[in-house]
């Protein structure tokens, strides 16, 4: 209990100052280390917003770069550098921070390990930077780093106490948070909690966070709060009782394959959306396998969307794990565009939907649950 007041007074202390209106910004930005990384020169600033998008661009001089501009609103930005072969040119991500009016500095040490950064900026950043920092103390007064380090050497047992560890210190500064933002509703703290969190929360819980923040003057024209809205909308749609979205993709072998041709011949069809490369996914098929040998020939069908990128390794996965459902991909990653349609931002997930195309179950994260609704409806 002294812990999470602790850490509840350092996000209160924190946060005492609040701009919300658009204004001035300066970034600072100090790199050393192994430069040699970068294929160019230039940095990108960017933000996360779908329909208000934000950018701006430096190049790094003599180890160092400035940024300057106005922001509109108040947010979560990331500094990118194009990492590899000018060729390839691949996009690393060096860090992110709140991005607020004033001057934010940032020295960053690049190395093939990944960045050592610093930030120093605005109350906002402060607040997240105090969190941090209270998480890695509890975590280090629990022995965290040295168990961390001996993790692939213990056994199962042990494995266990040491997710336990961070499970309990993750726990303590949840609830912080959620203190704070109970008696701080409509702080910019709130706000970029809510941005980062909502696709993972009960729909219901991110109406009432955002009617209130529609309900305060100053975040009237907020983007952030107008893209949290339109994605509501788009969530409604994608509830238990609804009709799912029609799509169409490609199966391995360049066929289109329509969903709603699928459903409309069976029972029930579960969309599954996995990749070869996500772990949790593919420690989860044996057990679809098996449920897809008990239930197929009542009526079920699988519908698998890769959100791979390398055709031979989608390919690979589906042979290794003996998945004989139907498969389709764009092979576009996190942009596959079902995905995108289906709000999908975290896998494995799943969308189950009967004859009619209607949606009757979601989310479903272990084969108690999948066949429990499977024996409800075949």
């Amino acid at each position: 209990m002294k812990k999470l007041l602790f850490i509840s007074l350092a996000i209160f202390a924190l946060s005492a100052c609040k701009s919300y209106e658009k204004g001035e910004y300066t970034v600072n930005l100090s790199m050393t280390g192994d430069l040699s990384i970068m294929a160019s020169d230039t940095v990108y600033l960017s933000n996360r917003l779908e329909n208000y998008p934000f950018s701006d661009t430096a190049v790094l001089e003599n180890g160092k770069a400035v940024f300057s501009g106005v922001i509109k609103t108040p947010q979560t930005v990331t500094v990118t550098i194009m990492v590899g072969d000018s060729l390839s040119s691949n996009p690393g991500r060096l860090c992110s921070f709140f991005l607020e009016e004033g001057e934010t500095n940032i020295e960053a040490k690049v190395t093939m390990g990944g960045p050592e950064v610093t930030i120093t900026g605005g109350q906002v950043q402060a607040t997240l930077d105090s969190l941090e920092n209270v998480r890695n103390t509890l975590l280090s007064e629990r022995g965290f780093d040295s168990l961390a380090a001996r993790f692939n050497m213990m056994s199962a047992e042990d494995q266990q106490k040491v997710q336990a560890i961070y499970m309990e210190v993750d726990s303590m500064v949840n609830a912080a948070e959620k203190a704070y933002i109970d008696a701080n509703p409509t702080s910019l703290f709130a706000l970029d909690n809510l941005y980062g969190n909502f696709e993972y929360m009960d729909l219901d819980e991110v109406v009432n966070r955002i009617e209130a923040f529609k309900a305060d003057m100053a975040f009237a024209e907020n983007e952030v709060v107008k893209e949290i809205e339109s994605v509501i909308e788009i969530q409604k749609g994608l509830q238990v009782g609804c009709t799912a979205p029609d799509f169409v993709q490609n199966d391995p072998e360049g066929n289109p394959v329509r969903f709603s041709d699928i459903y409309s011949k069976n029972k029930v069809t579960m969309i599954d959306f996995w990749a070869s490369w996500c772990g949790p996914c593919r420690a989860f098929n044996p057990e679809l396998v098996n449920i897809y040998k008990q239930y197929h020939r009542k009526g079920l069908e699988i519908l698998a969307v890769s959100l791979d990128r390398d055709k031979d390794s989608w390919l690979k996965a589906i042979k290794d794990d003996n998945l004989t459902w139907k498969h389709v991909s764009d092979l576009g990653l996190w942009n596959n565009q079902v995905a995108q349609t289906y709000r999908i931002r975290y896998i494995p997930q799943n969308v189950f939907v009967d004859k009619d195309g209607k949606i009757i179950a979601k989310q479903l994260s272990s084969k108690d649950e999948i066949v429990k609704l499977l024996e409800e409806y075949l």
